[in-house]
């Protein structure tokens, strides 16, 4: 057996069950950031001292992170544009679009202050707060307890890797596929590490932090994500996202140029080449893999 595929399988058996569907099935009911973003909380404009946290947090989720912004990202003239080459009537109402692109949770999961135009916002990282916003303040409980009352732990590598894969990279419920990328939707790329320093933080990783949730290294959390990344891919192979063509696979899982070859005269790109992507999706006949969606 060579080398990686050993170390594939030893992943996928390592690293346990998949940790991507723990905020879907959570019974826990998500109230929308607004429960988190009052100036008593999360929602202080600058850090403070002598406190667990900096309890800005919602102030850099708001105007430094994209997470803040996806809903929105639904809204432009791209996203219109990609809509429209699938079919779909609004990017803002497709499920397949809202699955990444807010906290897109079952109706009967969401607070009266629940909101899909937030984003992705605490809940869809931290987890459902129905159980925990009235005890994840208390002196008195450590952190393990939060976790076990539904707070999602990040702070641990696999973990937080798993969490955003299942947007990053995607599920067997939620994939760019070639049908969506040859619509005009950017191909996904992950890397852990350097997502965690560019998202950026909202979190400082200080003396009361490594007391209570451990120290993390960042070779660690790049090696985490790494090893995450194959696994999630793997499972993805194995879910069933097959094209009817000559290929076996989805083209998605694919790597781009495989098939759209560059030379020194002819620059590929998403402008001049996205309704030939979408012909030649067509052709494989990928629309059979979006139709697999359930979007309104």
């Amino acid at each position: 057996m060579r080398l990686s595929a050993a170390i594939a399988i030893w992943i996928v058996s390592w690293s346990g069950p998949s940790a991507a569907a723990d905020l879907q099935l959570s019974a826990s009911k998500h109230l929308g950031v607004a429960s988190c973003a009052s100036s008593v909380c999360h929602g202080k404009i600058s850090a403070q001292s002598g406190r667990d946290v900096g309890l800005n947090e919602h102030f850099i989720w708001l105007n430094k992170d994209s997470h803040s912004r996806a809903f929105r990202d639904l809204a432009t003239d791209r996203s219109h544009s990609i809509a429209a080459n699938l079919g779909l009537p609004n990017a803002t109402t497709a499920k397949i679009c809202l699955d990444c692109h807010s906290d897109n949770v079952p109706t009967a999961l969401r607070g009266e202050k629940f909101q899909l135009t937030e984003g992705v916002g605490c809940e869809a990282c931290h987890g459902g707060a129905g159980k925990w916003i009235q005890t994840h303040t208390q002196k008195s409980m450590t952190h393990n307890e939060k976790v076990t009352s539904g707070l999602y732990p990040t702070e641990l590598p696999l973990r937080r890797a798993e969490l955003c894969l299942s947007c990053h990279m995607g599920t067997r419920d939620k994939f760019a596929n070639h049908m969506i990328i040859g619509a005009g939707h950017p191909r996904l790329r992950f890397e852990l590490e350097a997502f965690t320093v560019l998202q950026p933080p909202h979190f400082q990783v200080d003396a009361d932090y490594v007391r209570r949730k451990g120290r993390i290294d960042r070779m660690n959390l790049w090696v985490a994500g790494q090893m995450q990344n194959a696994r999630r891919y793997l499972e993805l192979v194995q879910a069933g996202l097959l094209n009817s063509g000559a290929l076996p696979l989805d083209f998605a899982l694919y790597d781009c140029f495989g098939c759209h070859r560059l030379t020194d005269k002819s620059r590929w790109s998403r402008r001049v080449h996205t309704r030939e992507v979408v012909k030649e999706a067509l052709r494989h006949n990928a629309l059979a893999v979006l139709l697999a969606y359930k979007h309104p």
